[in-house]
């Protein structure tokens, strides 16, 4: 996940987009997005939502309305935990 947010501002940008603003040193520390500073990016909302219902379930959902749902209910728990901090 860290890897996300390290790339998320530069996500779809080529490698060699990248290197010109690194000076070919590779991303090393967080950058601001249009998403905002520190964000994730859909591939770590998916990774979380899978998580959940492999934990949720035991196993898992094939089926799309759960997939949904769960993804939903992961959304809010982030967005929470987001706030408080």
């Amino acid at each position: 996940m860290v890897g996300d947010v390290l790339g998320s501002a530069v996500e779809g940008w080529s490698a060699r987009d990248i290197a010109a603003i690194t000076n070919n040193h590779g991303l090393r520390d967080f950058q601001v997005s249009k998403r905002g500073f520190g964000s994730y990016t859909d591939d770590t909302q998916m990774l979380l939502a899978l998580g959940y219902s492999l934990v949720s379930c035991g196993h898992l959902v094939r089926n799309k309305r759960m997939r949904k749902q769960a993804s939903k209910r992961q959304s809010k728990q982030l967005r929470a935990a987001a706030h408080s901090v």
